[in-house]
């Protein structure tokens, strides 16, 4: 006997194939300016996991120091850090 199609099966008993869902992309960040990076006074932070030299200045040893060359793009007037 040959067997019935359920009304309702699923795409495969017809041959097709089920989409699968396409992966996000990472949003790029959304704010004017943007971290500096490949400055000439980075020097990575070594305390950090190697995965993370991006060469960003927030993975920098003198982010945030008074070593740090960029820092006034870091803080605003008012003596906040900003992000």
């Amino acid at each position: 006997m040959a067997a019935k199609k359920r009304a309702g099966a699923g795409a495969i008993d017809g041959g097709l194939i089920p989409a699968l869902p396409v992966p996000r992309e990472p949003q790029e960040q959304q704010s004017g300016d943007e971290e500096p990076k490949d400055q000439f006074c980075y020097q990575f932070n070594e305390t950090l996991p190697e995965i993370s030299d991006d060469r960003k200045c927030r993975n920098c040893k003198k982010y945030l120091t008074t070593l740090c060359d960029q820092i006034e793009h870091f803080i605003d007037e008012d003596g906040d850090v900003e992000g």
